[in-house]
């Protein structure tokens, strides 16, 4: 199977950039500590975009994917950030090798 990847872009409240950042890095540990299938997981800050993330993951296959979509700790995570966020976008993409 393809690796699967994911292209998120966080628009961040004022302010609040450090503590998405704490609790994200928080996130990525675990991730990449209980799920073998995330090969990838960057955060990425634009030069010229202020209150603007991005991320960058990487999984082995669309099981590996689909595995971190259902975890608790994504859905604690998410809980914990939204009221840091104005707006998220996600792009789901295969991986051509």
């Amino acid at each position: 199977m393809a690796k699967q990847a994911v292209i998120v872009k966080y628009l961040v409240k004022p302010g609040s950039m450090s503590r998405l950042l704490d609790l994200l890095k928080t996130h990525i540990a675990r991730t990449k500590a209980n799920e073998p299938g995330c090969l990838q997981f960057d955060i990425l800050l634009p030069h010229d975009e202020a209150d603007t993330l991005h991320l960058h993951e990487v999984y082995a296959d669309e099981a590996a994917f689909d595995s971190h979509n259902a975890s608790e700790h994504l859905a604690m995570y998410k809980a914990s950030t939204e009221h840091l966020l104005l707006d998220r976008s996600i792009a789901w993409c295969t991986v051509e090798e």
